[in-house]
């Protein structure tokens, strides 16, 4: 984390998007099924954790910046049987 807050910038994006095309929940394995549990739930607290050290940096220096964050169009709407895909 130190590492990625040494650069200098001006947006923080954010973007854990994963999918798996296949034709509903049972026929995903489930090591695919915690793969993006984990990309979208575990690998997002260090992430959460960097973009925090960003923000302190910006406000005690007064930069204007920016942080984004997308989502894929699963947090809105689920189609039937893709439930796992929509953690957002």
């Amino acid at each position: 984390m130190a590492f990625a807050q040494s650069f200098d910038v001006d947006v923080l994006w954010s973007n854990a998007g994963i999918g798996e095309e296949r034709a509903g929940s049972a026929k995903i394995p489930i090591g695919l099924v915690r793969g993006n549990y984990e990309t979208k739930r575990v690998s997002s607290k260090p992430l959460e954790l960097t973009f925090r050290g960003f923000i302190k940096r910006w406000v005690a220096e007064g930069k204007k910046a920016k942080i984004v964050f997308t989502s894929s169009m699963g947090g809105l709407f689920t189609p039937a049987g893709l439930g796992h895909l929509c953690l957002d």
